[in-house]
């Protein structure tokens, strides 16, 4: 798996930050690939950096929903740990 995709690694902050200061942020997923945005406490949004992703082709519903599943169950302690 890369680590676009690890949530457990990725750095942390509050939604507040990335209101207060985009810039700061920007750069936080510059240096470390992404963030995990959270709102009042709970894992709300994921922010990557799109540079160098390469070409973006469709997934079909059923793919899409495996890998959403597989996310959520390599995640899963790390959801648990953030929703403390």
């Amino acid at each position: 798996m890369d680590s676009c995709c690890d949530f457990a690694a990725l750095p942390v902050r509050d939604v507040a930050l990335a209101e207060e200061s985009f810039a700061a942020v920007s750069r936080l997923v510059d240096e470390e690939g992404g963030v995990l945005l959270l709102k009042n406490g709970q894992p709300r949004y994921v922010l990557l950096a799109v540079s160098g992703a390469g070409p973006e082709t469709p997934a079909e519903d059923a793919e899409a929903l495996e890998i959403s599943r597989k996310l959520i169950e390599r995640n899963r302690q790390a959801y648990t740990e953030l929703s403390k």
